[in-house]
């Protein structure tokens, strides 16, 4: 895959697919916003590379459904954007290992309920946006 080889990228617009992958260790800023993904169809690992990552952007993507952990290995993350997307919950180990995020915003969303417990892993943060 082309995007593999970007290993000393520091920023990477991902925007208008249908489908998402790639190897990107030293990656800071992630912008995968703007594609038709309704659900990722990762296992917790897809992030597990981006030792660097402090913000992500998910936002505009129809997500419906984030899988527990996804965010488990990306600690350093500090901006998480999943806004515009079709989100109908978060369960209490959706943010799991995001120790250090200050700001998420996730409006403009479908969101009915909160696990009692969805935002104890965030104890950083500071700008919330629901």
């Amino acid at each position: 895959m082309l995007l593999s080889y970007f290993i000393l990228t520091y920023q990477l617009y991902i925007r208008h697919n249908k489908k998402f992958g790639c190897n990107k260790r030293f990656l800071q800023d992630d912008n995968i916003n703007y594609n038709n993904f309704s659900q990722l169809q990762l296992d917790g690992q897809e992030f597990s590379n981006l030792i660097k990552l402090e913000e992500l952007h998910l936002n505009h993507n129809y997500l419906e459904k984030l899988p527990d952990g996804l965010f488990l290995h990306i600690n350093i993350l500090k901006k998480l954007f999943l806004f515009s997307n079709n989100l109908e919950y978060l369960g209490s180990n959706t943010l799991k290992g995001l120790v250090n995020l200050s700001t998420l915003l996730i409006n403009n969303n479908l969101l009915r309920s909160f696990s009692d417990s969805t935002f104890s892993p965030v104890s950083n943060l500071r700008k919330l946006q629901v």
